[in-house]
């Protein structure tokens, strides 16, 4: 299974890619006017920890401790993922329907 994780953290565009071949996490930020782009790699998280304990805490934040938090088919997982949820939905119901919230 493949999840992925786009987000902003500090100004800076994170992505979290996990698949069965490991984890990749990619950093975008402007330095002095010029995008930098910086891309770590890890087998698993707990390569991750080791080599970035700050990468690896927003790869937590995102996907959560295990598993049983595992977004499956690209869907929503992690703490907020009730929130997001129930965020998305109301978004359609909305364009759909024009209800107001």
């Amino acid at each position: 299974m493949k999840r992925t994780a786009t987000f902003t953290n500090d100004g800076k565009t994170v992505t979290i890619a996990e698949s069965p071949s490991g984890i990749s996490v990619s950093v975008t930020a402007m330095v002095d006017g010029v995008e930098k782009k910086t891309e770590v790699k890890a087998a698993n998280a707990e390569e991750l920890a080791r080599v970035n304990p700050e990468l690896y805490r927003l790869y937590r934040e995102q996907f959560g401790a295990g598993q049983g938090n595992a977004a499956p088919f690209g869907g929503v997982g992690g703490p907020n993922a009730k929130q997001l949820l129930h965020d998305q939905l109301w978004k359609q119901i909305e364009d759909n329907a024009g209800i107001p919230r």
